[in-house]
């Protein structure tokens, strides 16, 4: 008897560990952070907010949907680092998670993928005889950035999770940073990191 109980106390245990061995992510999109000094750029969310419609259009079972967009002047791997630990995400290594264990206010883990600016970012690019991009005024622009352990600048991040809600539904959610600082029109400068936040709704999972 006492054999059966040990053994159900142990179960119990390890189902409860493989959901607590990670940070639950928030389950809202207003329960997401917004880092510290963002403002709103209404020009970047009505882009955003046409990309993003049209992009949901496609979603065929579309229960609810919800996207704010921020900019602010730090740089992306300031406002990266925030969200890192604010979300206690962990980088994708691509090894996945069971989605029919994120149940009963359990999400999958915060997910992260990194994207940097390549070399092909700083390379001059022709039409014919005529510039049409300019990557050493790019690399020029970021002569001060700081560069990750593999020698490269961070251009942007994305963190991801999702949950099954209480009706069966799968609910996605969504944080992308990107580096916005290059008017290429202008050819002008200035410091500028977006921040995307996203909630998607499925009617099922």
């Amino acid at each position: 008897m006492r054999a059966v109980s040990v053994f159900s106390v142990c179960f119990f245990l390890m189902m409860f560990m493989s959901s607590a061995i990670y940070a639950q992510g928030p389950r809202s999109i207003d329960a997401i952070g917004i880092f510290p000094g963002s403002t709103i750029d209404s020009a970047l969310l009505a882009e955003e907010q046409k990309l993003f419609d049209e992009s949901s259009k496609e979603i065929e079972d579309l229960q609810n949907k919800a996207l704010k967009v921020f900019v602010t002047s730090a740089s992306p791997d300031e406002v990266c680092q925030w969200y890192i630990t604010h979300l206690k995400a962990v980088e994708d290594e691509g090894e996945g998670y069971d989605l029919e264990s994120c149940r009963d206010g359990v999400t999958s883990p915060v997910q992260y993928s990194l994207e940097y600016f390549e070399s092909s970012d700083f390379e001059q690019q022709y039409e014919h005889d005529t510039l049409i991009y300019d990557g050493k005024w790019v690399e020029s622009c970021l002569a001060g950035r700081a560069k990750s352990a593999n020698g490269k600048m961070l251009k942007g991040i994305n963190f991801y999770w999702e949950y099954i809600n209480e009706d069966d539904g799968r609910v996605t959610l969504d944080v992308s940073v990107m580096d916005r600082s290059f008017d290429f029109e202008k050819k002008a400068f200035k410091p500028c990191t977006s921040i995307s936040i996203s909630f998607i709704e499925h009617a099922e999972y």
